[in-house]
């Protein structure tokens, strides 16, 4: 038998349902809780019923930083107004400039040079500016951990109890016989019945594969290493002002041979977010592990060709990660032919 969650259905195409439909979110990061709040805060509750199954014991999320441009700003007002302006609230603002005509402008990037370059073609210096990529709308940056929390508090009860189960780790989804839903299997041996399964389980998805494999696009089911790793950490700003001057505390990309740094500023300017990229000299990798504890002497191999400054700069990363980065190849569909499965985030189109 399965748990409480019934399945229910519209009849005759009415809007009034007999019971509410059903919706089961896998996958409790960012997208997922984004969702579950967007159908809490919008949804009449009588018609679509919402339930996420998370299988970690709690949410959690990388202490690193992310950047939202105007779309995404948009698209979380309308998920939750109250969520937007917490967020306004704890994000970093891109800068603001006025270009040749007058205009203002908000610069999404600084380029530089982080080492000397190779050949005529490149004379520039490692510190030298490349070019600066502006916008007429703004970009603005938080930390992941933060903004989840915030997500969180805006959930029922500031913990979403009653509509989130944890420990809950997705390992099967069938359609069920009379086509009116599907059924999920879960590690635990618990199973539940729903609508329709809106898969949110990130980059490793479980959802995926069964869904390619209904859908006929079994090419599709694997992600493939894109031949770049990189280093992520934190790090004080005072210590990356040290390192590389005032100009750290705007959001630059440092580039140079085999690898590039993405440097922006979280935690209203307190706190600079480092991602350094780095090119797999073999563009192999065959371990089921994707992310691995680093040292600061690893990336400090990796990167002995750079600038003293940029050394100087990864000396400062705090616990550095070194993260594979993995793509998902375009799929033919992200959902089934009945809409009873689809996919969002990552699970759908990491990149």
């Amino acid at each position: 038998m399965a748990e409480s969650f019934e399945s229910g259905g519209f009849v005759n195409g009415d809007s009034h349902a007999t019971k509410p439909l059903n919706i089961a979110i896998i996958g409790g990061g960012i997208g997922g809780l984004s969702f579950l709040l967007g159908l809490l805060q919008n949804a009449n509750l009588s018609v679509i019923k919402p339930h996420l199954y998370e299988a970690a014991a709690e949410f959690s999320e990388i202490g690193a930083g992310v950047g939202f441009g105007p779309n995404s700003i948009q698209a979380m007002g309308v998920v939750s107004p109250n969520l937007r302006k917490r967020f306004e609230e704890i994000a970093s603002d891109s800068d603001e400039v006025i270009d040749e005509s007058g205009k203002k402008r908000a610069v999404w990037n600084y380029m530089l040079m982080g080492m000397n370059g190779r050949s005529e073609r490149c004379p520039l210096k490692a510190g030298d500016p490349i070019c600066k990529v502006l916008f007429d709308t703004f970009k603005k940056n938080v930390h992941r951990a933060r903004f989840l929390d915030e997500i969180i508090n805006q959930l029922p009860g500031g913990t979403g109890d009653g509509f989130v189960s944890f420990k809950k780790r997705c390992t099967d989804i069938v359609k069920l016989n009379d086509g009116k839903g599907v059924g999920i299997q879960f590690a635990d041996g618990t199973y539940v019945e729903a609508d329709a399964v809106v898969g949110c389980d990130g980059i490793k998805s479980r959802i995926r594969p069964i869904l390619m494999k209904m859908i006929g696009d079994e090419k599709s089911i694997n992600p493939q290493f894109s031949g770049k790793y990189a280093y992520r950490g934190l790090i004080p700003m005072d210590e990356a002002v040290d390192a590389l001057g005032d100009t750290i505390r705007h959001s630059n990309m440092y580039f140079g041979y085999n690898g590039h740094f993405v440097c922006f500023p979280v935690d209203k300017g307190k706190t600079l977010n480092v991602v350094a990229f780095r090119t797999k000299d073999d563009g192999k990798w065959e371990s089921a592990d994707w992310v691995l504890p680093a040292t600061v002497d690893e990336a400090l191999e990796d990167y002995k060709e750079w600038s003293e400054p940029i050394k100087k700069m990864v000396k400062s990363l705090r616990k550095p990660d070194k993260w594979m980065l993995f793509e998902h190849p375009p799929a033919e569909s992200y959902c089934d032919e009945d809409g009873k499965i689809c996919l969002l985030g990552d699970c759908a189109h990491a990149r």
